[in-house]
């Protein structure tokens, strides 16, 4: 980056009220100034924190802008002034031996304020949390995958910790209560999930109504990914011990009347022995059991980076493409049952 790109950062990350702006952001901005020649900017830049909030080394810069003017007696006062007031500073008293003797000072400008981490962070997340949902994965995720790419990431983790936890996971013993065991992997999905995209700013909705169901009522959908109101992805899971093709088929084709998104997440919780006839079955249905008003594109099969097993289908719909991942978690636990 150039001086004075890095100028213009510095300068939006100041913004309007300079106030408010860390002593430490204004310094560097000083010296900055300084580097690219322009000492009669730096020390206006300074003026206001000056006289609000004294400190050795927005003194320092000043001396070092009024040398830079050529101004070496106002350079000289203004050291000898901040070392009665602050003591004889380190930095103070080698930039005042160097004026004396004629040495050149722009090492010492350009070592003397470090830069504020803590500030810095603070920034990059604020113009995060401002980015359009389309460039956070450009930043977040996997390099050249955008937002989809961070989100298979993200949700593949979320639903991988289920089976890092199956053993220690109530036992799925009573079919009848099928519906709230759901509920409750449902819940730990959320929580991982929500956790990590706090970062982003982005809300997991917990079971939110939206869309409708076969009979014109409003649809709950099991997670709703959110940026500001705007929902990003629906995710929709179902629990199985074995093949069960009507029952992932129905999900499958109720997921796009739940609301309107790039991508959707449909997810098996499973506790079958095997997992290769799911998978092969689920395959078999994103290609060729396309609900109606959606066109296939293509089916692929998830990155070995991905912590969980299934696949990204692509299909049209209208002017736009959709995207439906496929997530297997694994929850059986081997000797139970």
């Amino acid at each position: 980056m150039t001086g004075e790109g890095l100028l213009a950062e510095i300068d939006a990350a100041v913004g309007a009220n300079e106030k408010v702006a860390i002593s430490t952001l204004l310094a560097n901005r000083a010296l900055l100034l300084l580097a690219l020649q322009r000492p009669v900017e730096a020390l206006e830049s300074l003026a206001a924190r000056r006289h609000e909030a004294r400190s050795p080394d927005l003194e320092l810069i000043a001396a070092l802008a009024r040398k830079e003017m050529g101004s070496r007696g106002e350079a000289m006062a203004i050291l000898d002034a901040a070392i009665t007031e602050f003591g004889p500073d380190d930095q103070l008293v080698a930039v005042k031996k160097d004026l004396q003797a004629g040495v050149a000072t722009s090492s010492v400008a350009s070592a003397l304020v470090a830069v504020d981490e803590i500030s810095s962070i603070r920034v990059a997340l604020q113009k995060l949390a401002e980015l359009p949902v389309s460039q956070v994965g450009d930043v977040l995720g996997p390099s050249g995958r955008g937002v989809q790419g961070y989100l298979v990431r993200q949700v593949s983790r979320a639903v991988a910790a289920l089976q890092q936890m199956s053993a220690m996971l109530r036992d799925r013993k009573n079919s009848e209560d099928e519906a709230r065991f759901e509920d409750d992997l449902n819940t730990a999905v959320r929580k991982v999930l929500g956790a990590s995209l706090a970062v982003a700013k982005w809300n997991v909705a917990d079971q939110s109504l939206g869309g409708a169901t076969s009979n014109g009522n409003p649809g709950r959908r099991d997670a709703v990914i959110e940026a500001f109101g705007q929902e990003i992805c629906i995710y929709e899971a179902l629990v199985c011990s074995g093949l069960e093709r009507t029952k992932t088929k129905a999900h499958f084709d109720k997921l796009f009347s739940y609301g309107h998104c790039e991508i959707y997440f449909l997810v098996t919780y499973s506790y079958a022995k095997a997992l290769e006839p799911l998978l092969d079955n689920a395959r078999k249905m994103l290609e060729h059991e396309v609900p109606s008003g959606l066109t296939y594109i293509s089916c692929a099969s998830l990155g070995p980076d991905c912590e969980t097993s299934g696949y990204v289908a692509t299909y049209r719909a209208g002017h736009r493409e959709v995207s439906v991942v496929f997530l297997i978690a694994d929850l059986r636990v081997r000797g139970r049952g």
